[in-house]
């Protein structure tokens, strides 16, 4: 919970099913954390995240339609207050960057998601 005792809003964008779940157990860990929403693709990411007010959304880079980046660009183009954690499983720096460059908190590979997860909400938790 932040400061204020105001929950910490989080948004998932995930393809796979099988790790949207692990993603969602992880989540439920999290005392002050509220799961507000998941999308598998970037058209559900876009109604999604004008659909809620998330304070953090973890994004998969790659989705079966489109990919994390296209998200990524319409959070810049829209200028919404979201901080954005990038998930995948085949990490580079040329992808971290790009990712870094369009406002991303970062981008970390799926296997140490719980880790950054944690950080990331901590973060905005304290901002309030």
């Amino acid at each position: 919970m932040s400061p204020q005792g105001k929950a910490v809003c989080v948004a998932v964008v995930e393809d796979s099913a099988v790790f949207l779940r692990r993603v969602e157990s992880l989540l439920e860990e999290f005392p002050g954390v509220l799961l507000v929403g998941t999308a598998e693709d970037v058209a559900g990411a876009k109604l999604l995240l004008d659909g809620t007010q998330a304070d953090v959304l973890l994004l998969d880079l790659y989705l079966k339609e489109g990919s994390g980046l296209d998200v990524l660009r319409y959070i810049r183009e829209a200028r919404l207050p979201i901080s954005v954690l990038v998930m995948t499983s085949e990490p580079s720096d040329e992808m971290r960057a790009a990712c870094l460059s369009l406002g991303a908190l970062d981008c970390i590979d799926k296997a140490f998601l719980p880790d950054a997860v944690y950080s990331t909400i901590q973060m905005v938790a304290a901002r309030g």
